[in-house]
């Protein structure tokens, strides 16, 4: 595309309207109680400490996790894991995300302009930089390129993971947008329920040793863990991303979850 048909798609997507010929991304309704969905969740757990999950949810979910938790057990509908701290997505290799994208746009003057000559010691210094930088928390956005976020400074848990990512990427750093399920609710022994969400955060690479980490921006300052189970990235990142963005949901999000303590 040209600059001035890319120009002119930014320009539609933070309307929210889509130019003649092109698809912005869909935009959520402002009264949507998450981002992605509820995601049921029977028994409580202290998810800081280890814990027992089993998740029920599309093929491709139970396939993923088979693959990632060497715990794993499943009989194809569901799979059981034992969670013990924060497992990444499947491995990538780090130089593919490590460039400018139509997504992750960290080249365009106005993410430049917002990051000016800031430098982070840690992915979590970054992260409180971004949670910072946007002071309009609501979910009035669909999923906005990290130019737009730059420019807007609002957003929900996308927005975040978009502009920490780009931040991370225009540092030297390997960095991705994650889909998963937040786990959010009282410690044990408080007597709530536990409730599940989609929710989308960012990992970035820590090196071979270590590999992807997770970095949560809307909860800022310390690595993600066991309250986040990552699904799937989002690898799409052309002017089509909105399509990644649905199939990457589509294949994270469980349908229900049931815990048990360790």
């Amino acid at each position: 595309m040209t600059d001035l048909t890319r120009r002119a798609f930014l320009l539609a997507t933070a309307a929210g309207v889509a130019p003649l010929g092109l698809s912005a991304a869909p935009r959520p309704a402002a009264a949507a109680p998450r981002p992605y969905g509820s995601v049921p969740i029977a028994g409580f757990v202290d998810p800081a400490r280890p814990f027992v999950a089993r998740l029920w949810g599309p093929r491709e979910l139970v396939a993923s996790y088979a693959r990632r938790y060497g715990s794993a057990r499943s009989d194809g509908a569901s799979i059981q894991v034992d969670v013990h701290g924060y497992c990444p997505c499947e491995e990538g290799s780090p130089d593919a995300y490590r460039s400018s994208t139509w997504v992750i746009d960290f080249d365009q003057p106005k993410v430049r302009g917002l990051l000016g000559g800031a430098r982070f010691s840690t992915p979590e210094d970054a992260s409180v930089w971004v949670c910072a930088a946007i002071d309009k928390k609501n979910m009035s956005r669909g999923f906005d390129v990290a130019s737009v976020v730059a420019s807007r400074r609002e957003g929900d848990c996308s927005e975040h993971a978009v502009l920490l990512a780009a931040v991370l990427r225009a540092q030297g750093i390997p960095a991705r947008v994650v889909f998963g399920v937040y786990i959010d609710g009282p410690r044990a022994g408080d007597g709530a329920a536990l409730e599940g969400f989609g929710h989308a955060w960012t990992e970035a690479w820590s090196g071979p040793r270590d590999g992807w980490r997770g970095v949560d921006a809307t909860r800022p300052g310390a690595p993600v863990a066991g309250r986040h189970l990552a699904g799937a990235s989002l690898d799409d990142e052309s002017p089509g991303y909105h399509r990644g963005i649905l199939a990457a949901v589509d294949a994270s999000q469980p349908s229900r979850i049931v815990v048990a303590a360790r």
